[in-house]
């Protein structure tokens, strides 16, 4: 699979959500104890924008209706069933990359 970078550690602090764009998919980029997760950034509840999100006790809020989800597994706080797509990632130096299926 293809390696993209997205972003750069120095532009997302840890404990900080963004966002990022790949071929119109819209990401979300989670730094949270020291580790990168990235995840589809539409809501599955309402589409908001998870890249524009918080962090909290360890879970990624929606900053449209408060639903919150996993910030390492992107399954919802709420409702086991439901999970965020999340991409394969990889640090090189202060470079984050994500696998494109």
């Amino acid at each position: 699979m293809p390696l993209v970078r997205i972003g750069s550690l120095a532009e997302v602090k840890p404990g900080e959500v963004a966002e990022a764009e790949v071929d119109g998919t819209e990401l979300a980029i989670c730094h949270h104890n020291g580790e990168v997760h990235v995840f589809d950034a539409s809501c599955p509840c309402t589409g908001g924008p998870l890249g524009r999100g918080t962090i909290r006790d360890g879970l990624l809020v929606c900053p449209w209706h408060g639903m919150r989800y996993d910030a390492h597994s992107g399954v919802c706080a709420y409702d086991p069933e439901v999970k965020l797509t999340q991409f394969p990632v990889e640090i090189r130096g202060n470079d984050i990359l994500i696998e494109i299926p």
